[in-house]
């Protein structure tokens, strides 16, 4: 039944399309594997070869995934395994011409799609020569231990200063913060049949961030407001803060500003993964869903407060973790089921997005001096992770005022 619901909703032309895609692109692919492994097998024993793919219709995940596997070969993971690497069209085409400097990579968007096909990808599975391109949220010490995999030439240094000096920042001697806020926009517009309800529990308004755009500014940065297709322009204006995702946005600048930033401030969503992956320091706030947080070096970060709906109680930290042990529970990664369950996240405030900054400032500089008694509350915290959690091992403080604030729901 589910079968004839899903036929009906599309056209005629959706249909045959998935017909010839399926005759002309995923079948012979899967043909055409058997022979291939047939073929690693016997190399196998003077060369070791693995394929992987590159995960490129989405900015984070093309940057974190393909980041953690550099960085996990530099600790010594998959030493003396070449890798093929296959690519579609990419959400962010500087991106992908810097990994192509490090990994071999066949670009072909027919091969792409075939190795998209779930009995391909089964296929390839169930041998050794298959590299799956994760990403866990759980990966903190390797961003701990590694090192940054790119760098960008000495065009393209030439060309991001460029962009810097026509916004009247001197990149010898000032500096700025990105800021970016999620909403429904872009994946609407990028796949408008899709139903992206899921992801809305990570929104939050842009807006929010504007106590935190006026401190960056008093203490003497530049404001990048960071994004793609976004629903509004920021009801800020200042000649020190720059709405880049308005107007100015382009492939090589979002991934230049990001690398190049003091830090960035951030809700959960793929631009604000570009920074981890060049070592900056990252405040997520807005983040979902408890027990997540961001992994790279030097971060900070504050959750939206989880709620019954019927009730407006907010639900336990400690209890919300115990309940969701496992990665694979459900409720974790789906807001449209948890709020078909009952509950519903709270955005944070101004002043607590506000807060996390001068904490952060704080840290950065040397000067964030933490009494025994928030010392105390911090490892309280910690310990709210049961040791079989699966992001028991990521270290990444919580917000320290947010945690006084908010004691009684996070300890």
């Amino acid at each position: 039944m589910q079968f004839f619901k899903k036929i009906h909703r599309k056209s005629s032309l959706d249909i045959i399309k998935a017909f010839f895609r399926r005759i002309f692109v995923f079948y012979p692919m899967i043909i055409f594997s058997f022979p291939t492994i047939l073929l690693f097998y016997i190399l196998s024993p003077v060369c070791r070869i693995k394929i992987a793919k590159l995960q490129t219709d989405r900015i984070g995940h093309l940057a974190l995934n393909t980041e953690i596997f550099l960085r996990k070969r530099q600790l010594g993971y998959a030493r003396g395994i070449k890798h093929i690497f296959f690519a579609g069209k990419s959400a962010n085409v500087q991106l992908l011409k810097m990994w192509r400097r490090y990994l071999f990579i066949v670009e072909s968007n027919i091969l792409y799609a075939g190795l998209n096909y779930p009995y391909c990808v089964w296929l390839w599975e169930k041998t050794r020569f298959f590299e799956p391109l994760q990403v866990l949220s759980n990966e903190y010490q390797i961003f701990q231990e590694g090192r940054p995999a790119l760098h960008f030439t000495l065009e393209e240094e030439e060309k991001g200063e460029e962009f810097l000096h026509k916004m009247r920042i001197a990149p010898d001697k000032d500096w700025f913060v990105c800021i970016f806020s999620r909403d429904s926009v872009y994946l609407d517009t990028l796949r408008p049949e899709y139903d992206w309800k899921y992801h809305d529990d990570r929104n939050a308004d842009i807006d929010s961030f504007i106590p935190a755009i006026k401190y960056i500014i008093d203490k003497g940065g530049y404001v990048f407001r960071m994004g793609y297709k976004v629903n509004k322009p920021v009801n800020f204006q200042h000649e020190r803060f720059i709405d880049y995702a308005v107007s100015l946005r382009d492939d090589f600048m979002d991934i230049y500003l990001m690398a190049k930033c003091r830090f960035v401030i951030g809700s959960p969503s793929g631009i604000t993964d570009v920074p981890v992956i060049f070592d900056r320091p990252k405040i997520g706030v807005n983040w979902v869903p408890y027990g997540c947080a961001p992994i790279g070096k030097n971060s900070l970060y504050i959750p939206k407060k989880l709620k019954n709906r019927n009730s407006k109680q907010f639900v336990s930290f400690k209890k919300f973790l115990h309940q969701t042990k496992k990665r694979e529970n459900t409720l974790l990664f789906d807001g449209k089921l948890l709020y078909e369950n009952g509950y519903e996240y709270e955005d944070n405030t101004e002043q607590e997005i506000l807060e996390a900054t001068q904490e952060m400032f704080a840290r950065l500089e040397g000067k964030w001096k933490p009494t025994i008694e928030d010392q105390k509350l911090l490892e309280k915290y910690f310990q709210a992770f049961p040791e079989d959690h699966w992001s028991f091992q990521v270290e990444t403080p919580i917000g320290l005022n947010f945690l006084k604030k908010h004691r009684k729901i996070f300890l």
